[in-house]
């Protein structure tokens, strides 16, 4: 019987309130096994499976649920990788403009830093294009 307790555990992880119709559920279960077993005369094995067989798997009865926690996840996920991206573009592109300023200067004392103004201006585009998807994910 703890196989079948099992089973029905399994089939209300996703309720919120699973006591509720977990205990009708077991008490019809258990007595159609009991009728399996009497008036079939199967073991408790046979009975037990047969009893989850035509009862059905959790897939026909939370299709749906599960459907919408999976988009949920993958939806979670993507925020996730977004925000990742963002971070590592930000740390990038703070890197390479020390390294251009840095260049810049021991290369070019005299000069204006016009060069490390214009290439740190044109990577700064790619930690906005991230936020840009970032923030539009997010918002969905």
């Amino acid at each position: 019987m703890k196989r079948l307790d099992k089973f029905i555990d399994r089939l209300h992880k996703h309720e919120t309130n699973p006591e509720n119709s977990m205990s009708g559920l077991k008490q019809m279960l258990y007595e159609k096994v009991d009728d399996l077993m009497k008036e079939e005369m199967l073991s408790e094995e046979e009975a037990i499976d047969k009893t989850i067989e035509d009862f059905g798997d959790e897939s026909d009865y939370h299709f749906q649920n599960m459907d919408k926690e999976q988009k949920r996840h993958k939806r979670q996920k993507t925020i996730r990788h977004y925000r990742n991206d963002l971070l590592f573009a930000s740390i990038a592109t703070v890197l390479i403009a020390a390294i251009v300023i840095t260049i810049n200067y021991v290369m070019f004392e005299d000069f204006f830093p016009w060069v490390s103004i214009i290439i740190i201006l044109g990577v700064m585009f790619w930690p906005l294009s991230l936020l840009y998807k970032f923030l539009n994910k997010k918002g969905e």
